[in-house]
């Protein structure tokens, strides 16, 4: 391949680095999840302490996706212009504070109030996280960086449920403080958002000490946003003018309704049907779909990394064959009547979730400007929060019928969606806006 006139000549740093860069990226991501998903493994206690049905318990799905999502116009473009290492910091500091304020919640309106803090607090993370791993690791490597990054969330989503939930399982915990000079009771969901939230400051202290900015790589002086990269409204128009990114926008926004509506009511949803303990139902929901997920995230990044050395669609192809799996089986989480068929379901749809995620950034930036690659991140969540809103009709749902069975079903549908588009982006979009490094460029 021949290099374009005006690229900049910016070494990547080394490998040691990269891998240290990409552990505490993980680390910050695991923490981050686990603080957003921790309270969808508490619900029964919480909503009986605070008197909440489950329909007005749904509105905080919403409350965190939608300020989450659409902060991310304009904060995803901190990730391109500024230090990566300040906007992670400031994410992990507000959203363990916002944890901790959850913990002190006394009503809904409190609980909704803080989880907008977290929402914001930790919109800017996510695409600040994809432009460093992007300057890390070279296309050849990068849907194996992402699978290993993004293992750290599943991983989260297992230590939730199980531990979430043990946690919570006890009716209350004696706290001593002071050396005994204040001494309350403090019940078990509340003991593990403040557990947690510690957690989040000693992570926060690890990044602070180890963590260095990467330079800023790829980038062409004399093309598309520069160096330097541009304003707000010229980055924001360079993305959206693309049609593959609007393809992968409307995949992720399917895929989304199906993983949040997953994660947020089938403990839930188990516990009730399957008479499970909170630690129980939160084990089930997660123990099964959680390590299939990162088996396929390793997986599908390799698989992604290879054949995009071969075939420009390389990782799309792999990211269908995600989604081929996962339709039938969220299917079986909808219609099984024995745990045995439920978790054949569970496995399914976490391997296929898994191959999808693994080559999600890297699609991305097949196709969009590098100086461009934090807000594309962020709008891609932009696009999946504004149907965020969905767990709160099936909230609805939920308090009507008290039976999710048919819901977990119907996701299929909305899976099979996304692969159609899916293909539709191979067959007619992506090898016109394709700009990875299989692309014959010109002297």
């Amino acid at each position: 391949m021949t290099e374009t006139p005006g690229r900049a000549d910016i070494e990547r740093p080394g490998l040691a680095y990269c891998l240290l860069a990409l552990f505490l990226v993980a680390a910050s991501y695991f923490t981050l999840y686990l603080h957003r998903s921790l309270i969808n493994y508490v619900q029964p206690p919480l909503r009986a302490e605070l008197e909440v049905s489950a329909e007005d318990f749904s509105l905080l799905s919403p409350a965190f996706y939608l300020p989450y999502a659409f902060a991310q116009i304009a904060v995803g473009y901190l990730g391109d212009r500024f230090r990566r290492r300040s906007v992670l910091l400031w994410s992990l500091l507000l959203s363990s504070l916002a944890l901790a304020g959850i913990g002190l919640a006394n009503s809904l309106t409190s609980l909704l109030a803080f989880r907008v803090l977290m929402a914001v607090g930790q919109s800017a993370s996510v695409p600040a996280i994809a432009s460093v791993v992007a300057d890390c690791f070279s296309p050849r490597a990068r849907s194996s960086a992402v699978g290993f990054y993004l293992a750290s969330y599943n991983l989260s989503l297992i230590v939730a449920g199980k531990y979430g939930g043990r946690i919570a399982d006890s009716q209350s915990y004696d706290v001593t403080l002071g050396g005994g000079l204040a001494q309350f009771e403090l019940s078990g969901w509340r003991m593990a958002m403040f557990a947690f939230a510690g957690l989040g400051l000693v992570v926060a202290g690890i990044f602070l000490l180890l963590f260095r900015e990467p330079p800023r790589t790829e980038r062409v002086a004399d093309a598309g946003l520069g160096q330097k990269g541009a304003s707000l409204a010229a980055t924001l128009l360079s993305v959206l003018r693309v049609r593959s990114f609007l393809a992968l926008c409307s995949i992720f926004v399917a895929t989304s309704v199906v993983v949040l509506a997953v994660q947020f009511w089938l403990a839930p949803h188990l516990h009730q049907k399957l008479e499970l303990s909170n630690e129980e139902a939160g084990s089930l929901s997660t123990v099964w779909i959680q390590p299939a997920t990162i088996v396929a995230l390793l997986l599908g990044g390799v698989l992604g990394d290879f054949a995009a050395r071969r075939w420009i669609p390389g990782r799309t192809i792999i990211q269908c064959v995600g989604m081929a799996l996962a339709a039938p089986g969220v299917l079986l989480i909808g219609l099984s009547e024995t745990e045995a068929t439920l978790i054949w379901g569970m496995l399914a749809f976490g391997a296929g979730v898994g191959l999808y995620q693994a080559n999600l950034w890297t699609t991305t930036f097949e196709v969009i400007d590098p100086a461009a690659r934090a807000t594309a991140i962020g709008l891609l969540n932009v696009a999946a929060g504004a149907v965020s809103g969905a767990n709160w009709f099936i909230g609805l749902y939920y308090e009507r019928f008290g039976d999710l069975s048919a819901v977990f079903a119907a996701m299929s549908l909305v899976m099979i969606a996304a692969l159609l588009i899916g293909a539709m982006n191979i067959l007619f979009l992506l090898r016109r806006d394709y700009r990875g490094p299989l692309r014959r460029q010109g002297p």
